[in-house]
């Protein structure tokens, strides 16, 4: 079972990098346990919006957050000593995160997280403004290592919704992995033809 420390990150200033040169931001990172706050570390984000780029989950134990340091980057910082431990590495046309999820499930009364797999949702740098959702293998995490893939295809995440909202697990089991996920699709009005599949 999930234990009652969670760890949560905000924005806690803005890092003016000179002329014509965008913003970066001062990142927090917070312990609450029963309703109370403390700041255990933070980090610079080189990007001027935060989004949804933390998602604190546990595995075997241990406290774990996938997070954005840069924007073309998925990471994973190690829990309570804000340690880099691994991920993917800056590129000019990398996936832009803007959204973490990984599921918890239930089992009678009680949550866990296999923290197995997560969600990203994102878009390639420079492609288009819509966020795409991809796959996440967090099967190694403990070491740092996470793998990311479109297997599902180009699905767009609902405008104004979150991937935690948008990804259902109610179907679940490791005898049959099948989740459900709400996408946006796009179609003319006059055709009903869809688009932009």
């Amino acid at each position: 079972m999930m234990n009652s420390v969670k760890f949560t990150a905000k924005v806690i200033g803005e890092i003016d990098n000179g002329p014509a040169i965008m913003k970066s931001l001062r990142v927090g990172v917070f312990e609450v346990q029963c309703g109370a706050e403390r700041q255990v570390g933070e980090y610079i984000r080189n990007y001027v919006q935060f989004f949804r780029t933390f998602f604190h989950f546990q595995k075997n134990g241990a406290d774990y957050a996938l997070y954005s340091p840069h924007y073309t980057t998925t990471r994973v910082m190690k829990l309570p000593s804000c340690v880099d431990i691994g991920g993917e590495e800056p590129h000019a046309f990398g996936f832009c995160p803007t959204d973490f999820y990984v599921p918890w499930q239930s089992q009678e009364d009680e949550e866990f997280s296999t923290a197995e797999f997560g969600f990203v949702a994102g878009c390639i740098w420079g492609e288009d403004s819509s966020w795409k959702i991809e796959y996440l293998d967090l099967s190694a995490v403990e070491s740092g290592v996470l793998k990311r893939d479109n297997r599902f295809g180009r699905i767009e995440l609902p405008d104004r919704c979150s991937l935690e909202q948008a990804i259902s697990l109610w179907r679940y089991s490791a005898d049959e992995p099948y989740i459900s996920i709400a996408v946006q699709r796009h179609f003319n009005l006059v055709t009903g033809k869809a688009i932009w599949e």
